[in-house]
C-alpha cells in the first residue's frame, strides 16, 4: 500500500506540475538527484519535456501510414519496434531515420576538406598513442563488451557506402607508411521530393529499432525473431550441451544465431549467451507463465 501511495503521489506531481524549464535553468540539469524523491522526479520530468520540445528534431517528412497496431502491441514489443506510440506507430521502428539535436535549418553540408581540418588521424595519434603500457585498475574488457552490446541495441547505420570513399591525407611520418587513408562514408537515406520541399538536410536510417528493447538479442524484424525463438513457453532457441545450454551456431557464418552480429568477438558472444540464458530462466517464472508465449519473445 505504501508503494502504491508513493507511485500515486509521483504521478499526480508529474501530471500537474507547472514548472517550466528554460535553457538558463542550468541547476535543474545537475542537481535533481539532491532533492527529495518527488522534487527530483519533477526535475527529471521537466528536463525530459524541455528536451522533447527543443532538442529532438524529426527528419522524416512523413511516416508510413501502413503500420497497423494490434492488441498484442499493448503488452509486448513488436519485432521491428513499431507501435510504441499509437499516434505515430512507425516512430522508432527499424528503418526509420535518425533525428537531429539541432534545428534542421542549422544543418550545413560540409566538404571533405572541412572534415579533415584539423586532421583526424593526427589528432588520434597525438591523443591515443601509448608509448608505454598504462593500466586502468578498475576497468577490464567486460566494460568494452557491455558498451558495444548496448550500442547494438540502439543503433546501426548498416553497411557503409563502398563507392567514393573519403581519402584522408596522412602525415609524412605516419606509422602506417601510407600517404592516404580510405574512409568509407556512412550510408545515406535518399531524400524524397517532400524532403526537399521541406528543406530537410541529408538523413540516415537506423537499421535496428531505436528503443532500448533488446533488439540485439531478439532481432529487429519478424523473420529474425521467429528464427531465434523456440515457440514454446516464450523461450529462445538454445542447444543443450553436457556443460549447459548455448546459442545455436549459424552454419552460414559460424557465429552464434542472435539478433545482431556485426563486429562479433568473444566479448559479445559472452553477453549474448548470458542474456539469452537469463531470458529462458525468466520464462520459467510464475509471472511469465501468465503471458501467452508469443508475448514473451
Amino acid at each position: 500500500m505504501k508503494k502504491f501511495k508513493l507511485i500515486l503521489v509521483l504521478i499526480l506531481t508529474l501530471a500537474f506540475t507547472s514548472q517550466s524549464l528554460s535553457s538558463g535553468d542550468a541547476g535543474v540539469w545537475t542537481t535533481w538527484y539532491k532533492h527529495s524523491l518527488v522534487e527530483g522526479a519533477r526535475g527529471l520530468y521537466d528536463i525530459r519535456q524541455w528536451l522533447d520540445a527543443n532538442n529532438l528534431v524529426d527528419t522524416n517528412s512523413q511516416f508510413s501510414t501502413h503500420t497497423i497496431c494490434d492488441s498484442k502491441s499493448d503488452v509486448a514489443r513488436t519485432a521491428n519496434g513499431s507501435c510504441n506510440d499509437k499516434e505515430s506507430p512507425s516512430m522508432g521502428a527499424a528503418g526509420i531515420r535518425f533525428g537531429r539535436n539541432i534545428r534542421l535549418s542549422d544543418v550545413k553540408a560540409v566538404t571533405d576538406q572541412e572534415i579533415f581540418e584539423p586532421n583526424p588521424r593526427l589528432i588520434s595519434l597525438e591523443l591515443l598513442t601509448r608509448h608505454e603500457f598504462k593500466p586502468i585498475d578498475f576497468l577490464n574488457l567486460l566494460a568494452a563488451s557491455w558498451i558495444q552490446f548496448m550500442i547494438h541495441d540502439w543503433l546501426s547505420h548498416g553497411d557503409n557506402e563502398v563507392l567514393s570513399p573519403m581519402l584522408l591525407p596522412l602525415p609524412a611520418n605516419d606509422p602506417s607508411g601510407q600517404r592516404e587513408m580510405f574512409v568509407l562514408r556512412t550510408k545515406k537515406d535518399p531524400r524524397t521530393k517532400a524532403d526537399l520541399a521541406k528543406g530537410i538536410p541529408q538523413t540516415y536510417k537506423n537499421e535496428v529499432t531505436h528503443w532500448w528493447d533488446g533488439s540485439q538479442i531478439y532481432g529487429s524484424d519478424l523473420a529474425t525473431q521467429n528464427n531465434l525463438r523456440s515457440h514454446q513457453d516464450g523461450k529462445m532457441l538454445v542447444v543443450t550441451h553436457l556443460d549447459g545450454d548455448r546459442l545455436n551456431i549459424d552454419p552460414v557464418d559460424g557465429i552464434e544465431a542472435t539478433g545482431f552480429k556485426r563486429n562479433w568477438w568473444v566479448g559479445l558472444s559472452l553477453m549474448h549467451q548470458l542474456f539469452v540464458l537469463e531470458h529462458n530462466l525468466n520464462s520459467q517464472s510464475p509471472v511469465s507463465s501468465a503471458f501467452d508465449s508469443s508475448c514473451t519473445s
